[in-house]
């Protein structure tokens, strides 16, 4: 079952006919090979901070909506998500490292829990798995700097 707290994000998902599905929980010891694409490598932290920080995360989805995330080199992350129709929906949080863990944290989704990510890259994107196991693996693409001006 999907965490109540997670309704801005699905209703903006949901207006762009797209949802995530929830699977059930998993410790991170528990990552499996329906989890992780076979290939991928583990990202480490001080490679995430490498990659991410100061650079965006994009995600086109299967309906022609449009997920961009800029993280600026302290960790403040923006977001927007467009829809097909053009509205946005938008959130701003922080995100930390904690060992090779990357732990989420935005004002309005989820109501500010922080969630917790492994990272892996994979043909030449980074794929996000929720460490809890309540949201399916996720491909974004990185983008030099702040492209979408969040």
């Amino acid at each position: 079952m999907m965490r109540a707290g997670l309704g801005l994000a699905m209703l903006l998902l949901a207006a762009c006919n797209e949802q995530p599905a929830a699977t059930a929980p998993r410790a991170e010891a528990a990552l499996t090979a329906a989890q992780v694409p076979p290939g991928a490598q583990r990202v480490s932290g001080a490679e995430y901070r490498r990659l991410v920080f100061g650079n965006s995360l994009e995600r086109r989805m299967a309906s022609g909506a449009e997920m961009l995330i800029f993280v600026d080199s302290n960790g403040r992350q923006n977001l927007r998500i467009r829809g097909v129709d053009g509205r946005d929906g938008r959130d701003q949080g922080t995100l930390s490292l904690n060992g090779d863990q990357v732990c989420s944290r935005w004002s309005r989704i989820d109501a500010g829990r922080q969630s917790c990510f492994a990272y892996f890259l994979f043909e030449g994107a980074l794929v996000a798995v929720d460490l809890t196991g309540e949201l399916q693996p996720t491909r974004f693409e990185l983008r030099p700097g702040n492209p979408g001006g969040l």
